[in-house]
């Protein structure tokens, strides 16, 4: 920890319990931060003269006092006070410090300002029932509950479940309108309802308690409007209703007392509507009514001292019409009043001091009508006011000052109206409006100041941020694309905007890239497309540099994305068109890319011009890595990205470059994040994988401890280099976007960082930045079965009480889907709390899921398991004790131990049975098959004789059956013998009755008629037709007598083969084809090659008289051929949209000589088909067809 400048602190308590102010350090000294002590780190110890002016510093040198004061400091967020001891030394030099100590502080330290807070809102868009909130309390579970008029919220962090009225149900809140909360001593949660009255929340069956109060005077039951209660240090309840007094109720034994307003007795209560109740230090009872001041209630007489406003007397109460009353720590009792403003009492002197608002005193209280007080854990009261916001009470100089709504903000006060006030146990503050629904701030919620452009005219000119640099003076610059030059007033947090001017000098373009002060303390401002301006703020002058196309000695180019002063003196600036660095006349000369010079610039586009400590000068490219300058040559070193070497450069893309205070170079790249060892010259690198939210580093900055910050693509991250530990941030910690800018990042000398993106810039101190150590409440929330909610306490249910309350779950061996919802309680960025759960007995390794909020386990074996669930708050502090849950499955009835033994024992009784019963079964089979026997060994005998006469039968059947084949194989021959003669025979008559009627029809034809010569065209068209005939015939005997051999065959190509042939010889017009390509099968290729030039003839044939005639070949599919009953099969076909035929002969179709069409209609012999099957079944294959007359045919075929 560190002791700063700037920070504020406070010192501890007086012994009268009074509080002393608190301080912020306003001066520095040459030696810096205090810094902490060696043995205990939150000790700050070290020279106490930097708290002081430079004349204390002067006058502690003279006093020969050393380092000797040690300092035990927490910050004012951590909520401990500054605390000054002596070092171990001599008596008398410690009390000259101490003496010179406590005289120099009050000059040397100023009271410390508000703090500047920030609220998170929870409106109807968020689940909550409806926007004007009256009560606000934590339960001792953890979950936050909000009143409302219209339900009773119950919120988690995620979201909210509401309670309402139900007229239907009596377990239901009595009213929807809920006034007022409390825990009673058990931790039980009480709710106060208009119209509805008292409430008890019963926990375990998630139901709610009704509690009639009777009320004497009333014809009904009386007491319902409940204004507000307490509980009191007994544990007794005091409820202010309206109308009904005050009533004093016993929480155990329901016992109620009522106390009312009588008009002829002054000890009585002053006015029967009492909105405000509170408990004193002496244990009085404080109510505040509406409309007579406040009675005060002694216990031990039984009796009320009213005090109320009396006109003459200015120490008396300021009005009669009491809101709120509120006890502090010092028990000082303030009294909020309904248009009488806030008074404080003082018993000493039993008067009111009143403060009330005040047009022309921005310190005065915001309102004079206060609707609630709160004192937090550090002594601080709130009070809420009806349209004044909330105003936090400066207790030393009793001045106020207003958190109130702010257009220009989202994270101001959603209300001026602050109804109702509530600080939870971890320092969080809580606020309910009228009509804004919830609002809170904690110091653990915004570790980022975020500043963007608003509706204010003073507000950031545009949200783009580009450059930030701080100048000389401590102001802050920041350079916009689009909305030009801004000077940051941090006091004041107001910015002033420089625009583009097109009238005369000054700023050339409003998109501003790059800043820079130079040693006269001139401004530089780089622009995109506006070259270089130059600013002397002194006298006002602006100069301009620019690319002039004619003049080598101007600029390279008019994108200035960097500019940097070395520590020689020489001015740099990168361009997106070159490196320039200027000469002392005010030229400029150039440094470009030349590929045949490898010392020259590496790549034109110059975005990052760095310094390190020892005086080197590096450049980081867009596109080709980064360049190290070599002043004595003149060169450039290159330091490039190589895939295939791991210690080369990481990506190409340089975006940012940063040396530590350790001298270690980082380079931020496309790619990640670089470290440059300078003896090897190699990098090692960081990404994602490491740990990085994403591998594009937009900027690098060093913090005062040694962390890095870096803005990516993806959020901001801290990383401790030691330890090679990241933690991330994004915009739910208050980021401007999770994607920054290039180099828009700045480190002011005060130790803030500022980092610029896409919608403006943050700012923050990192030692400042307050981590939220509080572990969160884990509890399981929810619990399903088979997805649907699980009713409490019915018969059949699992639960007898709220599953977040049950210790064990028995389950059925049928639930076998079971869902568990759980949450931790932290308030702050819910979002980054994350979970792990195990189910112990059905895994062994915790599963870590993120912020995800469920666990479903299925089939879980019958047996007992343990869940447990463990979360962390947003900074990652985890619950390790978590949420535990005990789980019983219970086995189905055949699975318990009782049926097992019960199974056993029958089962022992029915094998005992079975055995007797065999036995005597086995006695009277064995008389049986004795008898069988007998018979068997009979039939034995004459069955020999039989076998005997049977295989001389075979052996005479075995001899008459080859003489048979013989016979046949001779038969055969001749067949065969006789084929081959009577086609000789015949071939060469026909041969001779063919060409005589040949040359008698060409030589005697004119001498013939008409009937003579058609009756020679008839005999030689029979002749033809005789050939063909004998030729298939002699080709459908060959069959039986092939060998067939068996290899693939494409059939694809066989097809294409045979269409090819008969298209030569085919008149008119010619068939589309559509063969399928690549189809193959085991077979003989000669008998395939037959048989296809037969199917394909036919089809041609069948198909010639069509005017658009289609031949197809193909194979069924797997669906098809499931269709048709042969799955696995390989089924082929030939479609044609010919003649076809009907499917009542289609049983003929593959018989020889079976014809279905004339021989007129379709030439044919009627053998074709029949060989086409005699070849398959050959290969054992089918064939089948389908057609229809008129349209077509369909073969279909297997070959297996």
């Amino acid at each position: 920890m560190k002791f700063r400048f700037g920070e504020k602190y406070s010192f501890p308590k007086r012994k009268d319990g009074e509080a002393r102010p608190a301080y912020r350090i306003v001066n520095r000294t040459p030696r810096g931060d205090v810094q902490a002590g060696e043995n205990d780190p939150e000790v700050i110890t070290g020279h106490i003269y930097c708290l002081f002016s430079i004349p204390a510093f002067v006058y502690l040198v003279m006093w020969g006092i050393s380092p000797g004061i040690r300092i035990h400091a927490h910050r004012t967020a951590m909520k401990k006070p500054l605390v000054f001891s002596k070092k171990a030394g001599s008596g008398k030099s410690a009390k000259r410090n101490l003496l010179f100590f406590f005289c120099f502080i009050p000059a040397a330290l100023l009271p410390a300002g508000p703090p500047n807070l920030r609220f998170k809102h929870l409106t109807l868009r968020d689940g909550l029932s409806q926007s004007h909130v009256q009560c606000i309390i934590r339960d001792t579970l953890g979950f936050m509950w909000f009143g409302t008029e219209d339900g009773l919220n119950r919120f988690d962090g995620y979201g909210f479940r509401i309670y309402r009225h139900d007229p239907d149900d009596e377990t239901s809140l009595a009213s929807s309108h809920i006034t007022a909360m409390v825990n009673d001593r058990r931790g039980r949660l009480w709710i106060g309802t208009a119209g509805g009255g008292l409430n008890r929340y019963d926990r375990e069956r998630d139901r709610f308690v009704r509690y009639k109060l009777t009320d004497p005077d009333s014809t009904e039951w009386g007491l319902r409007n409940i204004r507000h209660m307490i509980v009191d240090r007994e544990g007794g309840f005091w409820i202010g209703y309206d109308t009904g007094g005050l009533v004093h109720f016993d929480p155990e034994t329901g016992h109620h007392v009522q106390y009312k307003n009588s008009p002829d007795d002054p000890t009585t209560l002053g006015y029967d509507d009492v909105w405000a109740v509170c408990e004193d230090s002496r244990g009085r009872i404080w109510a505040g009514t509406m409309g007579g001041g406040v009675s005060v209630f002694d216990r031990g007489t039984e009796t009320f001292t009213r005090y109320t406003h009396d006109p003459k007397d200015p120490r008396s109460l300021g009005r009669n019409e009491v809101w709120c009353i509120y006890a502090d720590r010092r028990q000082t009792l303030w009294i909020g009043t309904y248009g009488g403003g806030l008074a404080r009492y003082d018993a000493a002197e039993d008067i009111f001091t009143t403060f009330t608002y005040d047009p022309d005193d921005p310190a005065s209280l915001g309102d004079d009508v206060v609707f609630s007080l709160l004192e937090d854990d550090e002594g601080r009261l709130w009070v809420g006011t009806e349209n004044g916001g909330l105003n936090l009470l400066d207790r030393e100089a009793m001045r106020f000052h207003r958190y109130t709504e702010n257009p220009n903000t989202q994270h101001g006060l959603s209300h001026n109206s602050v109804e109702c006030l509530y600080a939870d146990p971890f320092g969080t503050l809580w606020l309910g409006t009228y009509y804004g629904g919830v609002n809170y701030t904690s110091p653990f919620l915004w570790k980022f100041m975020h500043y963007g452009r608003t509706q204010n005219p003073g507000s950031l000119s545009n949200n783009s941020v580009t450059a930030l640099i701080e100048d000389r003076k401590g102001d802050v610059w920041i350079g916009t694309d689009g909305g030009g030059l801004n000077r940051f007033d941090r006091q004041k947090e107001v910015f002033e905007a420089i625009r583009r001017n097109n009238a005369g000098p000054g700023l050339s373009s409003d998109m501003v890239l790059s800043l820079h002060e130079d040693a006269e303390g001139r401004l530089w401002i780089g622009t995109f497309s506006g070259g270089l301006n130059r600013w002397d703020r002194r006298t006002g002058r602006w100069d301009l540099f620019s690319h002039d196309p004619n003049d080598h000695a101007s600029l390279s180019g008019n994108d200035i994305r960097a500019i940097h002063e070395d520590s020689r003196g020489l001015f740099w600036v990168g361009t997106s068109n070159g490196l320039n660095r200027m000469n002392r006349d005010g030229t400029w000369k150039r440094y470009a890319y030349d590929s045949r010079d490898p010392t020259s610039l590496s790549h034109n586009a110059v975005y990052v011009i760095h310094e390190d400590r020892m005086g080197w000068l590096w450049f980081g490219t867009y596109g080709r890595g980064l360049n190290l300058y070599d002043h004595e040559t003149d060169s450039f070193v290159h330091f490039l990205h190589h895939p295939e070497d791991g210690a080369s450069l990481g990506n190409n893309f340089i975006f940012s470059m940063a040396e530590d205070s350790r001298g270690r170079l980082w380079i931020g790249t496309g790619g990640g994040l670089d470290l440059f060892d300078r003896a090897s010259r190699t990098f090692s690198h960081f990404r994602a994988g490491d740990g990085l939210p994403n591998d594009v580093i937009k900027g690098i900055l060093e913090d005062d401890a040694g962390t890095l910050w870096i803005s990516t693509n993806n959020g901001l991250t801290r990383f401790r280099p030691d330890e090679s530990a990241f933690q991330q941030y994004t915009i739910v910690d208050g980021l401007q976007s999770n994607e920054f800018n290039p180099r828009a990042c700045l480190k002011t000398r005060r130790g803030d960082l500022y980092f610029g993106g896409v919608n403006g810039f943050n700012v923050f101190r990192p030692e400042a930045m307050v981590e939220n150590p509080y572990p969160p409440p884990v509890l399981i929330t929810d619990f399903t079965i088979f997805n649907q909610p699980v009713l409490i306490g019915t018969p059949s249910s699992p639960l007898k009480k709220h599953i977040s309350l049950t210790e064990e779950l028995i389950l059925s061996h049928d639930h076998s889907v079971i869902t568990f919802d759980f949450v931790a309680l932290n308030y702050i960025l819910p979002e980054k709390n994350r979970y792990r759960f195990i189910l112990e007995g059905f895994e062994e390794n915790w599963n870590d899921v993120g912020g995800r909020r469920i666990a479903t386990y299925t089939n879980l074996d019958p047996g007992k398991y343990v869940f447990r669930v463990t979360g962390s708050n947003n900074d990652q502090v985890w619950n390790e004790n978590g949420a535990v849950l005990h789980i019983r499955i219970t086995p189905p009835l055949w699975g318990t131990a009782w049926f097992r033994m019960l199974t056993v024992i029958l089962g022992a009784g029915l094998i005992l049975s079975v055995y007797y019963a065999r036995t005597r079964a086995m006695e009277r089979r064995n008389r049986e098959l004795e008898e069988h026997n007998r018979r068997l060994n009979e039939e034995i005998g004459a069955r020999i004789a039989a076998e005997a006469l049977i295989q001389q039968m075979n052996a005479e059947l075995e001899s008459r059956v080859r003489r048979r084949t013989a016979e046949l194989e001779n038969a055969l021959r001749e067949l065969e013998a006789f084929s081959y003669s009577v086609s000789h025979d015949l071939r060469a008559p026909l041969r001779s009755i063919d060409g005589f009627s040949h040359i008698l029809l060409e030589s005697h034809g004119d001498r013939l008629d008409a009937d003579g010569r058609n009756s020679l065209k008839r005999i030689h068209r029979a002749t033809q037709r005789m050939s063909r005939l004998i030729d298939d015939l002699l080709g459908l005997a060959r069959l039986t007598r092939r060998n067939i051999e068996m290899r693939p065959v494409d059939l694809s190509a066989l097809v294409q083969e045979a269409v090819a042939e008969h298209m030569e010889s085919l008149p008119g017009t010619r068939p589309e084809t559509r063969i399928q390509p690549g189809l193959t099968a085991k077979g003989d290729a000669l008998l395939l090659q037959n048989m296809m030039a037969n199917l394909i003839g036919n089809a041609i044939k069948f198909s010639s008289r069509k005017k658009d005639p289609q031949i197809e070949f193909g194979a069924l599919s797997e669906a098809e051929t499931d269709k048709i009953g042969r799955p696995g099969q390989q089924v082929f076909f030939i479609r044609d949209n010919g003649a076809g035929f009907d499917m009542d002969y289609v049983d003929k179709l593959f018989r020889p000589f079976q014809r279905l069409h004339r021989q007129d209609e379709f030439d044919g012999t009627g053998v074709g088909l029949a060989t086409v099957q005699r070849i398959i079944h050959l290969h054992g294959g089918e064939i089948w067809a389908a057609g229809e007359v008129g349209k077509g045919a369909t073969f279909y075929f297997t070959l297996e």
